[in-house]
């Protein structure tokens, strides 16, 4: 279980990739369609099939009575438990709340100086231009921003072809604008590549993870050179 307090979109990024890379599939709930019976269903393993969810809480505690059920929820649950918890702008009363249960918190806001842009890289990745891709990574790094991050990135890109390639717009969930650009950049690969490069990219982080894993931004390096 993780919690992420503050506006910064980059930390929320690395840890939806975080979770995803550790279960099967990820609900998302907000505060009109958070349910705590399904969040303990989803979150203890009791779900169909056998698949592992992971849950995330967007903003749920924005609402009072949303709140008390999602706190009492989070009682009841394990600190190992798939779920990650986004909220902006939580008040004193409510941010303790959080902080007693005892697990990970990590904060931050928007900063206001210019920062790198992304999808300088994502495009050189979509493009399949290893070379631009590798100079873009390096820019990013060189600029400070966080690898992990960088590599949430990679697969965000990777995953919006991955379902560009599969659905049409209407079922992917997906703004028009970027499922058109996905939907494109998925003409440059082969079939059945987009999938490998995704599932690849996910398992990047569980390998950096590991007692004898190597760090990121060498397995993400390596990647973007093998494209």
């Amino acid at each position: 279980m993780k919690i992420v307090l503050g506006t910064d979109e980059r930390l929320r990024t690395v840890a939806r990739v975080e979770l995803s890379a550790s279960v099967d599939a990820v609900e998302v709930m907000g505060a009109e369609t958070f349910s705590r019976e399904r969040l303990i269903q989803l979150a203890t393993g009791q779900a169909l099939f056998g698949e592992r969810f992971g849950v995330v809480l967007d903003r749920v505690g924005e609402h009072a009575g949303s709140r008390t059920e999602l706190l009492a929820a989070l009682v009841e649950l394990p600190q190992s438990s798939c779920v990650v918890v986004f909220e902006e702008k939580p008040d004193k009363e409510y941010r303790m709340a959080l902080e007693s249960l005892g697990v990970p918190i990590v904060t931050g806001a928007v900063s206001e100086a210019v920062r790198f842009s992304p999808f300088a890289f994502t495009d050189a990745v979509a493009g399949r231009n290893k070379k631009d891709a590798w100079l873009k990574w390096h820019e990013a790094l060189a600029a400070g921003e966080d690898p992990n991050y960088m590599h949430a990135m990679l697969v965000w890109q990777l995953r919006a072809m991955l379902v560009a390639s599969r659905f049409t717009q209407a079922d992917s969930d997906m703004k028009p604008f970027t499922y058109s650009k996905a939907k494109k950049a998925a003409t440059e690969f082969k079939p059945g590549e987009i999938e490998r490069l995704c599932r690849k990219s996910i398992e990047l982080h569980a390998h950096s993870r590991t007692t004898d894993g190597a760090d990121i931004s060498f397995l993400v390096e390596r990647f973007l050179l093998a494209l």
